[in-house]
């Protein structure tokens, strides 16, 4: 794929997965699950955090294949 073509469908696909995100919310499907979020841990290193954030999801085929994106 052309690499003007993927920064184009990239572009869309930021818009739509943005529009109506709220990211105050918390990334679960179903929001009855519990909610850990008042556990705390004292750490001094580096982490590195990953979850599925059901919001933002998307068909791959939809926008040529994009598998992921990053976010500030």
């Amino acid at each position: 794929m052309p690499q003007s073509q993927a920064s184009h469908r990239e572009g869309e696909l930021y818009a739509k997965l943005l529009e109506e995100y709220e990211p105050l919310e918390r990334p679960v499907a179903n929001s009855s699950e519990p909610d850990e979020k008042n556990q705390l841990v004292d750490v001094n290193a580096w982490l590195k955090l990953s979850w599925h954030d059901y919001s933002l999801e998307w068909d791959l085929k939809d926008y040529e294949g994009v598998a992921d994106l990053r976010f500030k």
